[in-house]
């Protein structure tokens, strides 16, 4: 629930940066598209910090300890926040077009 809640919420933030449906759809698969290679870094990447970056970002790492059973409160935070901060711009966006 927590990634398909990001994931919308993005969305959601997309469709209101363009006045466009398919511009947004488009826009959304790409910032999409852009966090799984950031979450494939996790396995490509040397020890350190950005691995550990990209590890936190990643969606397989997510589903494959769901699938094992673990929930991490870091993981919802952080789904939280994404959640949070995307339909804050959102809202942000929208009135800023109504007040032009």
């Amino acid at each position: 629930l927590g990634v398909g809640g990001a994931y919308l919420a993005i969305g959601t933030l997309m469709s209101a940066l363009s006045k466009n449906q398919i511009a947004a759809h488009l826009l959304t698969t790409f910032v999409l598209f852009g966090l799984f290679i950031v979450g494939v870094g996790e396995r490509v990447l040397d020890p350190g910090f950005l691995r550990e970056l990209c590890a936190h970002v990643s969606v397989l790492s997510k589903l494959e300890e769901l699938s094992q059973g673990v929930v991490q409160l870091s993981r919802l935070v952080f789904d939280a926040s994404v959640i949070a901060l995307c339909l804050f711009l959102s809202q942000r966006v929208v009135r800023s077009w109504r007040w032009g």
